[in-house]
């Protein structure tokens, strides 16, 4: 994440509650096979920072865009 011109807070992107299992950054990737049916809600992205990086950050406002693509595959 980023903060002003030169200010970052490094981060990791998990696909499981427990923070268990990193997000593949090289595909990004997070399988799920519906049903045909409405549904939403399937996948959720966690996020952690560690608390060593979170104590040495500068004061600021932290943002950052993660962007999702969806494929559809019948």
């Amino acid at each position: 994440m980023k903060a002003g011109t030169a200010d970052y807070l490094a981060y990791e992107l998990y696909t499981s509650a427990l923070l268990s299992t990193v997000l593949d950054t090289s595909t990004g990737a997070i399988a799920y096979t519906g049903t045909g049916l409405a549904e939403t809600n399937k996948s959720v992205v966690y996020g952690k920072i560690l608390g060593a990086d979170l104590a040495a950050a500068k004061a600021g406002a932290y943002a950052d865009t993660v962007a999702l693509t969806i494929t559809y595959t019948p």
